[in-house]
């Protein structure tokens, strides 16, 4: 018996007038409260799940009837499951407005009779809203889909090559911009919005080598396809909203024809928004690790392609006439040119690129080169070949960069290339071995007839069939693990005996304090407790639960982050329950052979190993970047430095040209006191949401507009609240004027 059938079967057994009715409404109003429905508590996600399957056969009352009886059965986990399904998305049937929206509108008239939760009508109202303008959103996916089918012989490779152009000239983005113009966008936003197009592609006409032969090179210098990918950013705009009311509790506002998407609360974009900024600076002592490398003759490897495109460019580079007039790009196909990427060694970006994994995976060299993702590929391999794809990328940036402007339509034709599979994969072969060849292709090429959008970072090959389209800037400067991890949903911290972020965390406190516990289980009053990092420092008990996926790179990963977050916030609830209950502090103690006695208070911290969402509080549990906590344990220093990059006769040269630190804890050592102020109290956190500033993003769709409400970091301000709060005793060298300030966690 089909699952359908027991659903229907256990409504009719709960309620026999429900499978004689077209409308359940009245049975629902008049049962609402009597508790008739109870027997279906644990079939809420089934009727969900019903409910949109109702709406893809155009069954809009039917699935009004499966929605309101889940909301009457247990509006919460309702609410939940109508999030995580996505059904009431206009994204989830093609922008396919009128069956979501005859939905919608349909439960909110019955709203008050069937004693809806407040915050499920706000949720119901919001999805109105959004559906009302998604109309727009409508228009602009038809005349997209309408572009690509009527140019469906040139727009893939045409698509392809004007993203790959973004990444090779750096584009990019300010978000201060008109949403109708390109340089609104990042790089980043436009490969997304490439993804999307090419999805749109798959599924409305397919992937086939023979749109690997022509591009529409005027349609690109025209301005036709920035028209394009701006119509796609905007909808994948739409697409963002959507997931922040669904998995976020974001609502939507109406002012006149504006719809404005905010925040649960302030403090929750806040702390997304100051993750992504903290992550970005993080990684500029990199950029600068690098460009001193280099000036000490560190081996790159662009400055090796640099310097073979200067003295051969005119072997490597060709002309060519047939079939169309493009530039080639030939290399010999030598032992002694193919040991430039089969060499063990390490390249000062493999070593940079090295440490950043290591840090962020918090493991060791031995834990990632045994570490093999699915049919073999290693770390090492995956290097070498991003080696190759970084030097193919940096002789042709060399000769088609100064000619963008001038020859615009012969750059874009020669920047993307097509290779036939046994070529490419000859050309892998210069890297590793034919087995891992063949895996690192299947993991990078962009999967045709894929149920969601592929994203073009992460699957950057396009396969059509016979050949190989080969964006070489975008294959060239992705993080290549994170994309692997993601993809393939395999990590090297999966394989290590003990948790990186536990035994780091654990490190710094047992410095300060004997008493640190980890990965600690037992049983407290009959109930589990189960806990990563437990210290008692001075007279404060501190409990830590680390959470460690991966660095989102949209919201729609970001999501993954944030359950980790609720799973933390729900696990520490459990804990200080089972502390408050009447002796369980002391005996967690006796049984840890702590001889201490109640602490002054407990304090709880979810601590996000991938630096997302600090500052933000859980069920009253704060959450700290692990970075930060293990420097405000360690060091207690917040510093800023101004740099700028000049050019000279060797090269890039970067110089620091003002400094500013400050020591929080206002003493030698570390204080119990600071660290229980630091977390509870918010000392920094606090500091920095107050120094962010309100930046709107808007996006026009014709008559409506679609607007976030966001927040920037302003480092100025950040510099006057800690020169106003840290007294001179503790502060170090700064001058007077901080713009471009960048802010490190140690």
């Amino acid at each position: 018996m089909s699952k359908t059938s027991n659903l229907i079967d256990d409504i009719h057994l709960v309620h026999p007038a429900l499978g004689e009715s077209a409308d359940w409404f009245p049975h629902l109003e008049m049962g609402k409260d009597s508790g008739e429905f109870a027997g279906l508590r644990n079939r809420v996600l089934p009727l969900v799940e019903r409910a949109g399957t109702e709406i893809m056969r155009g069954n809009s009352a039917e699935a009004s009837n499966y929605i309101g009886l889940a909301t009457v059965v247990d509006a919460t986990k309702a609410r939940k499951y109508l999030g995580s399904s996505g059904i009431l998305r206009a994204s989830k049937y093609n922008f396919g407005i009128k069956g979501p929206l005859d939905v919608v509108e349909r439960l909110l008239k019955k709203a008050t009779p069937l004693s809806m939760p407040r915050p499920f009508v706000n949720y119901l109202t919001s999805v109105m809203l959004l559906l009302t303008a998604g109309k727009e959103v409508a228009k602009l996916n038809r005349s997209l889909e309408g572009f690509l089918v009527r140019n469906q012989n040139t727009a893939l490779k045409s698509v392809v090559a004007f993203v790959d152009s973004l990444f090779m000239i750096d584009h990019e983005g300010h978000p201060s911009i008109s949403s109708d113009d390109l340089a609104g966008y990042s790089k980043e936003e436009l490969a997304e919005a490439a993804s999307y197009i090419l999805h749109v592609i798959d599924r409305c006409i397919g992937i086939r080598d023979n749109q690997f032969t022509y591009m529409s090179e005027t349609g690109i210098s025209r301005g036709l396809y920035s028209k394009l990918f701006v119509k796609a950013a905007k909808i994948r705009a739409y697409c963002e909203a959507e997931i922040l009311l669904d998995g976020f509790h974001y609502e939507c506002e109406r002012h006149g024809r504006t719809v404005r998407i905010v925040p649960p609360s302030p403090e929750l974009e806040k702390s997304i928004r100051l993750g992504y900024a903290m992550s970005e600076q993080a990684g500029q002592p990199s950029i600068i690790a690098r460009i001193r490398a280099m000036r000490e003759g560190e081996v790159s490897i662009l400055s090796v392609a640099d310097s073979i495109y200067e003295r051969f460019a005119d072997d490597v580079v060709v002309l060519k006439r047939e079939p169309i007039s493009r530039y080639a790009f030939g290399f010999p196909d030598a032992p002694q040119f193919h040991g430039l990427f089969n060499h063990d060694g390490f390249t000062i970006e493999e070593r940079l690129y090295l440490h950043e994994v290591l840090s962020t995976e918090l493991v060791t060299w031995d834990d990632l080169k045994e570490f093999q993702f699915e049919g073999g590929v290693t770390f090492e391999g995956m290097l070498k070949v991003q080696r190759l794809f970084r030097f193919l990328a940096r002789i042709a940036s060399n000769h088609l960069l100064p000619r963008l402007e001038t020859e615009s339509e012969l750059v874009y034709r020669s920047l993307v290339p097509v290779f036939a599979k046994h070529k490419l994969q000859e050309l892998l072969g210069w890297c590793v071995g034919k087995d891992e060849v063949d895996a690192i292709l299947r993991v990078m090429s962009f999967a045709t007839k894929s149920s969601g959008i592929v994203d073009i970072q992460y699957r950057s090959i396009v396969d059509g069939g016979n050949y190989y389209l080969v964006p070489l800037h975008i294959a060239g400067s992705t993080n290549w693990y994170r994309n692997f991890a993601h993809t393939e949903r395999r990590r090297v911290v999966e394989n290590v005996e003990e948790d990186g972020a536990i035994k780091e965390l654990a490190r710094c406190l047992r410095v300060v304090s004997p008493m640190v516990q980890i990965e600690y289980e037992t049983k407290l009053g009959g109930k589990r407790f189960e806990i990563d990092v437990i210290c008692r420092f001075g007279d404060f008990l501190f409990i830590f639960e680390c959470k460690h996926s991966l660095l989102p790179c949209n919201v729609f990963e970001l999501r993954t982050s944030y359950k980790h977050m609720e799973t933390g916030a729900s696990q520490l609830s459990k804990i200080t329950s089972i502390l408050s209950e009447d002796k369980m502090e002391m005996e967690l103690y006796r049984r840890l052979g702590w001889k201490v006695g109640h602490a002054k208070e407990i304090v709880t911290c979810i601590v996000s190993c991938n630096g997302m969402f600090p500052g933000l509080r859980l069920n009253g549990h704060p959450v700290r970047r692990l970075r930060e906590l293990t420097n405000m344990v360690e060091t207690g220093y917040v510093r800023f430095i101004q740099t700028s990059v000049s050019q000279d006769e060797k090269g890039l040269d970067v110089a620091t040209n003002d400094a500013a630190e400050y020591h929080l804890w206002r003493s030698p050592n570390l204080r119990p006191e600071f660290l229980h102020e630091y977390i509870a109290h918010d000392l920094l956190q606090g500091l920095m949401f107050d120094s962010m500033v309100e930046l709107d993003r808007s996006f026009a769709l014709d008559r409506w507009q679609l607007e976030f409400q966001s927040y920037a970091l302003d480092l100025n301000k950040v510099l006057e609240a800690l020169n106003k709060q840290v007294s001179a005793e503790y502060r170090g060298a700064s001058t007077s004027e901080q713009k471009g300030a960048l802010a490190f966690d140690s």
